[in-house]
């Protein structure tokens, strides 16, 4: 474990840069991982650890000093798995957990989704390009740093201003694609600036809801066919810009098509409130 004089420094304001723990028994890999965090100015490694034994070791000193977790699943001594099984009640405040596993293991698609059950914030395959990596790691901690400072009021008139815009434009909907939606879009308005992929969304919500990705997909799409047969004024202006008239937009245009209109009535309220 290496010494904890960098973590130990604090930095004003939202400028502190983030702190990164690696847990990655490669040598090669980890000496990657210290390089590119080191020529960073927005992240700091924080430390290097070689299982998850020495990675619960090293939260129960350091939590504070942690705000990020960049583990690696296959390690001696104690593996991601069971490190994932134990840290939540090893440490608090809790650092987000991003998983860095060998590309193309066996089992891929069974350990990603039980490793995400766990609370993992993201789920990685070694080869993934490491600045996206890295943008991702930015976005959950400091996206969840704002959120934890947004006030249940802001939470409230999102919530209003998504059921009025899905009462006129789903409103005799009966499938459980407004319900999804209604998730989606709480969660991306929550963290607006966050660069998200629709994937994760359905990983998101299925988890949640204990139904298939596949079920999400069908009732997303769903619910955007209504829209457009239904063809509101509201709906043809929202999608004037994507030329879509009566035409289905996919599901990721869809729910940036939402969260934009609700941005819009957010300020237009805000600045209602001001005057």
């Amino acid at each position: 474990v290496e010494d904890g004089r960098a973590m130990n420094e604090s930095a004003g304001g939202t400028t502190r840069p983030i702190r990164v723990l690696i847990v990655e028994d490669g040598p090669d890999d980890a000496a990657v991982w210290k390089t590119l965090l080191e020529l960073r100015e927005d992240f700091v490694c924080a430390g290097h650890v070689t299982s998850g034994l020495e990675a619960l070791e090293f939260l129960r000193q350091y939590a504070q000093a942690v705000d990020a977790v960049l583990l690696d699943l296959y390690m001696p001594d104690m593996d991601g798995i069971d490190f994932l099984k134990r840290w939540s009640g090893v440490c608090e405040p809790k650092p987000k957990i991003f998983v860095l596993t060998a590309f193309g293991s066996f089992g891929e698609e069974h350990l990603r989704h039980q490793v995400l059950r766990f609370g993992v914030s993201a789920y990685f395959e070694k080869g993934y390009p490491l600045d996206l990596i890295c943008e991702r790691m930015k976005d959950f901690c400091v996206h969840s740093e704002v959120n934890c400072l947004a006030s249940s009021e802001r939470t409230d008139v999102l919530h209003e201003l998504i059921e009025e815009l899905l009462d006129e434009l789903l409103p005799l909907s009966k499938s459980a694609g407004r319900h999804y939606l209604t998730m989606a879009l709480e969660s991306l308005l929550l963290q607006e600036h966050r660069v998200w992929r629709i994937c994760e969304v359905y990983e998101e919500l299925a988890l949640y809801n204990q139904v298939s990705e596949k079920s999400i997909d069908r009732a997303f799409r769903q619910a955007a066919r209504e829209m457009a047969e239904k063809g509101s004024a509201r709906w043809l202006r929202m999608t004037r810009a994507f030329a879509l008239e009566k035409a289905v937009p996919s599901n990721k245009v869809l729910l940036e098509i939402l969260k934009k209109e609700i941005l819009y009535r957010e300020r237009h309220l805000t600045g209602q409130r001001r005057k």
